[in-house]
């Protein structure tokens, strides 16, 4: 469901294929990193939201797991990640990102991720 509303939304936003693979990706790594750091009560829910912001898009992802700020480890991830273990998603965020925002209010995570409405062919920000 996620997927598909994601996808529609950035058809109507005329977005090309490189942001809305992006966007997808974007959505994904945020999620698994809440199942599995952010100790969400049982049954409850995560929300997201795409809203054109200037030049760019904002995704946000809220939800009500244990306090967990996705974008705190800096650098590149650790070699773990070649064995399966973690980490590339987020750094992959963070180089695809213009710009990332964690927040708690309330007992609730908000994540926000922008990314600009057009992509160029530059290669990642920083490499591993």
């Amino acid at each position: 469901m996620l997927f598909r509303s994601l996808l529609a939304w950035c058809r109507k936003e005329k977005l090309d294929d490189a942001v809305t693979q992006q966007l997808s990706l974007v959505a994904e790594e945020l999620f698994v990193n809440l199942v599995t750091y952010g100790a969400a009560p049982s049954g409850s829910q995560a929300r997201f939201a795409l809203y054109p912001d200037g030049p760019s898009v904002c995704l946000e992802m809220l939800d009500a797991g244990g306090a967990f700020n996705p974008f705190a480890a800096q650098g590149p991830p650790s070699p773990n990640y070649l064995l399966g273990l973690g980490g590339l998603g987020l750094y992959l965020i963070r180089n695809f990102a213009e710009k990332t925002e964690y927040s708690r209010d309330a007992g609730h995570n908000r994540a926000r991720v922008w990314l600009a409405r057009q992509q160029d062919d530059t290669p990642l920000r920083s490499s591993i």
